[in-house]
C-alpha cells in the first residue's frame, strides 16, 4: 500500500511539474519573438525607445515604436518572415499628420497622426481604421498621450478625399 501510495504521489508530482514547465516554454517563445524583432532592429540601427504596437500581414511583420527623435515620435518598419529568419525591409521616421510605407508585394501601411486632437476616428477609403493609444511615462506624475490610427491597403491614399477625419 505504502509503495502504490508512493508510486501515485511521484507520478502525480512529475505531472504537475511538466505542465508548469510547458506553460513558461510558450510564455518564452511570445518573448523570443519580441526579442527577435528587436534584434533585427538594432542591427539595422533603427532607433527607438520602445515597440509600441506590431502587426502580422501574411508574411510581413510592421512595427510601431516610439521613436528616439523627441516627445510623440513614432517610428515605423518592416520586416518579413520567410521560413524561420526575419528579414529587414525598411524602416523610417513617421511625418505627421500621414505616412504610407511598402515593399513590392506587400500590403501599403498607412500611420495617420493628425495634428488636431480633437479627433476621435479615422476612415481610409471610407473604412475605419485600428486606433492605438500609447501613453509614454515622461517624467515621474506626467505621461504623454500618443495617439495615431493605422491602415493597411492594397494603394496608398491619394489625397484628402481618400481620408476621412471624425470629430466630437
Amino acid at each position: 500500500m505504502k509503495k502504490l501510495f508512493l508510486t501515485m504521489t511521484i507520478v502525480l508530482f512529475l505531472v504537475g511539474c511538466s505542465n508548469v514547465h510547458d506553460d513558461k516554454e510558450n510564455v518564452n517563445d511570445d518573448l523570443s519573438f519580441e526579442e527577435s524583432l528587436q534584434e533585427v532592429m538594432i542591427q539595422n540601427d533603427f532607433n527607438y525607445d520602445a515597440i509600441i504596437d506590431y502587426d502580422v500581414k501574411g508574411n510581413f511583420i510592421y512595427i510601431m515604436a516610439k521613436s528616439n527623435g523627441g516627445y510623440g515620435q513614432l517610428a515605423m518598419a518592416i520586416l518579413k518572415k520567410d521560413e524561420q529568419e526575419l528579414q529587414w525591409i525598411m524602416g523610417e521616421e513617421v511625418s505627421p499628420p500621414v505616412t504610407s510605407l511598402a515593399d513590392k508585394g506587400s500590403p501599403v501601411v498607412t500611420v495617420i497622426k493628425p495634428r488636431d486632437y480633437n479627433v476621435k476616428q479615422v476612415k481610409v477609403f471610407g473604412e475605419p481604421v485600428k486606433s492605438i493609444t500609447y501613453y509614454d511615462d515622461v517624467m515621474e506624475n506626467y505621461s504623454e498621450k500618443i495617439q495615431y490610427w493605422i491602415a493597411y491597403t492594397d494603394e496608398p491614399p491619394g489625397g484628402k478625399e481618400d481620408i476621412e477625419y471624425m470629430k466630437e
